[in-house]
């Protein structure tokens, strides 16, 4: 659930749920009926996904899913370094 809640609260979300609404004007835009339809659809959406992989999960070996793990981590820190690093070298100022 909580996976769910922080999905919905991404700020790509957001904006697209705001943007649609501009979009289609202030008639649209003020109904209840177009955010709860894009909220059930990315419910509907996220449910599906998740029993998908729960279902790829089960038929992978153990080792696969470990080493799996260990990458996406080894990836994810080595992004986090860059960042950090390229933040901190911005902290020099002007070039």
């Amino acid at each position: 659930m909580s996976s769910f809640l922080l999905t919905l609260a991404n700020p790509a979300t957001l904006l697209s749920f705001a943007a649609l609404s501009v979009s289609l004007g202030t008639t649209a835009g003020s109904s209840w009926f177009l955010p709860a339809g894009i909220a059930a659809g990315s419910g509907c959406w996220w449910l599906l996904f998740v029993s998908i992989l729960k279902w790829i999960s089960g038929k992978l070996p153990a080792s696969f899913t470990r080493w799996l793990n260990l990458s996406s981590a080894a990836i994810l820190i080595l992004f986090s370094l860059y960042g950090i690093l390229t933040a901190l070298n911005g902290m020099d100022g002007p070039r």
